[in-house]
């Protein structure tokens, strides 16, 4: 069940589609969906978009629950099939694809067919299944409070949690066994970090061409042999732009505070935090200067979301996504994640998720400290 959190938080890969012809769609063998979604409406509308790029592929109405999706994708990429507010993902690439679910927890009782990828997700699932049924057992009896007391409750919380564990370990276990698939690597890359640099790179060396030139296994090799951000070392330098498309070096900040938050326009938490920032910003401008570095491709997404969460200060990203350069070289894996800087340059502080209660008091302590 939290291996799903994992696989829709975070985001991102280079991908083109191809939408502009009929022409087009001759010319390149695409994908087809054909799909039936038990309990929804007649004309309900049902999206297909891609998780990593955040971006729009097809949509059509569906006629008694039935619908069909045609596109092509450059190259395999995880997708999410909406309707109404159930979802479910699909592991998409050109071919033809059969999906049935009921609407009621769609992604949990989909059955997909299509695809080498999508085989190995379902492997995964069949896999997973019993932890996620449990989970579930568990979660609906503390909503429907089917508890006798608070101890019976706490009972409850533990063994959801618990089973929510073991589903991720059989995830991560998953992707360890099959790191020559895009399904394997991206599993991989984002739990490169608990997994270890040492088995991150005997991995890399199963993957075959062309997965070797694929966004996540550059990710991963940056991750396994390149410098990575810590506490108490120098911040790693880079290049991005803002909005407006104007250069931006992370070193032209040098001899001030800087608070350096990773986010991405999807990422409730990370709004929470703007939030509290944008709460108190009137003070802390003039203690430190506030980078925000956004890590979806999506620059309207990051434009239309900036502007509602009010972001008044520095702005700025690679539009490389998920598996970016820079991302992996600050070792983001969660989001929000936020470093303190210090005036001569040395990270002294990291803020992994955001808490209200401690965020902005732990960057006033550490900037204050100085000022005296």
């Amino acid at each position: 069940m939290r291996s799903k959190l994992l696989t829709s938080t975070l985001v991102i890969s280079s991908l083109f589609f191809n939408n502009s012809s009929v022409f087009a769609q001759k010319a390149k063998k695409g994908f087809v969906i054909n799909g039936h979604i038990s309990g929804s409406e007649k004309g309900t509308k049902i999206y297909l978009t891609t998780i990593k790029e955040q971006t729009f592929l097809d949509s059509c109405i569906t006629d008694n629950g039935h619908f069909t999706f045609r596109g092509y994708v450059s190259r395999p990429t995880s997708c999410r099939i909406e309707c109404g507010n159930e979802d479910a993902v699909i592991e998409l690439e050109n071919t033809t694809f059969q999906f049935t679910a009921p609407l009621k927890r769609m992604q949990y009782h989909a059955v997909i067919t299509g695809g080498k990828e999508q085989d190995l997700s379902n492997q995964l699932r069949a896999l997973q299944r019993p932890q996620d049924s449990l989970a579930l057992l568990f979660l609906d009896s503390i909503n429907n409070k089917l508890y006798k007391d608070k101890e019976d409750k706490k009972r409850l919380n533990n063994a959801y949690y618990a089973a929510g564990d073991s589903a991720q370990n059989i995830y991560v276990d998953f992707g360890k066994r099959h790191p020559n698939s895009y399904l394997g690597l991206d599993i991989l890359y984002r739990n490169r970090i608990s997994i270890g640099k040492d088995t991150i790179r005997m991995l890399l060396a199963e993957v075959n061409k062309p997965l070797t030139g694929s966004a996540e296994a550059i990710g991963l090799h940056a991750f396994a042999y390149g410098n990575l951000a810590e506490k108490g070392q120098p911040f790693i330098d880079f290049k991005a732009r803002t909005l407006e498309g104007e250069v931006f070096t992370l070193s032209g900040l040098k001899g001030r505070y800087i608070l350096l938050n990773f986010w991405n326009p999807g990422c409730a938490p990370c709004l929470w935090e703007f939030k509290e920032i944008n709460k108190h910003y009137n003070r802390l401008k003039d203690k430190l200067t506030i980078v925000s570095f956004n890590i979806s491709p999506n620059k309207d997404y990051w434009a239309a979301t900036s502007k509602k969460a009010n972001i008044q200060w520095t702005n700025v990203s690679d539009l490389e996504g998920d598996n970016g350069k820079i991302k992996t070289q600050y070792n983001v894996q969660g989001i929000p994640t936020s470093y303190l800087i210090n005036k001569e340059g040395i990270i002294v502080e990291t803020f992994l998720a955001f808490n209200e209660d401690t965020f902005i008091k732990r960057i006033e302590e550490i900037t204050n400290q100085t000022a005296l």
